[in-house]
């Protein structure tokens, strides 16, 4: 099985490929600036780059339309980053969870984040974000249940992009399942459902959270 890398950055993608895009979502909070993922991914060794814009799932979608084996092959293995290649890697249980209503967001469905989590621990590599505070990439969204990326990290302490492992990322979703009560039957398709946002000691968080899509 070939191990690939796979970069998802809010700047532009590194290498010429073929062009895939979605539909742009809205900030999840009102005052923050939305810059739209792009990811560069081989559907298999030696292929050459997709270049998607959209969530994991738009990945994995556009990887399988060239290889149907593509899912299964990410899946089926835990992300091996490097820490000398991303910052901000800290323990979730380092982190400042809220699992209170803002903003007046709705829950998530937790079946589809639960999904869009094994999707990101399909990732090798690392999210690469441009300087704070207030930048959010949506970095997973199913059947309404999206979540988010956020850097706050002030312009001046953050000149060049910030990275963080795709595993930091999925530890932080995972940490916040695990840790906040869900609202029984109150997803969008009446099914246990959950909000958070996971604060990390280094300027990043994770959202969960109904969305479009």
């Amino acid at each position: 099985m070939y191990r690939q890398a796979i970069v998802a950055s809010v700047l532009t993608a590194l290498l010429t490929g073929a062009l895939v895009t979605a539909i742009p979502a809205p900030a999840p909070i009102p005052g923050y600036k939305v810059e739209h993922f792009t990811w560069e991914v081989e559907p298999h060794a030696g292929a050459k780059p997709l270049v998607v814009s959209g969530t994991v799932q738009d990945v994995y979608a556009a990887a399988s339309k060239i290889n149907p084996n593509f899912e299964a092959e990410r899946c089926n293995h835990t992300s091996a980053s490097k820490r000398d290649i991303v910052e901000a890697t800290a323990s979730p249980s380092e982190s400042n969870l809220n699992c209170d209503e803002v903003q007046g967001w709705h829950g998530a469905d937790l079946r589809y984040i639960q999904d869009g989590l094994k999707h990101l621990r399909g990732l090798e590599g690392y999210a690469a974000s441009s300087p704070g505070p207030g930048t959010c990439g949506r970095v997973s969204c199913s059947y309404a249940s999206a979540i988010w990326w956020c850097n706050d990290v002030p312009i001046l302490q953050n000149i060049n992009p910030m990275k963080v492992a795709w595993e930091a990322i999925s530890n932080s979703v995972d940490y916040s399942i695990s840790n906040c009560p869900l609202c029984p039957g109150g997803g969008p398709y009446d099914a246990p459902c959950i909000f958070a946002q996971n604060f990390m000691p280094k300027g990043w968080n994770t959202i969960i959270r109904s969305d479009d899509c």
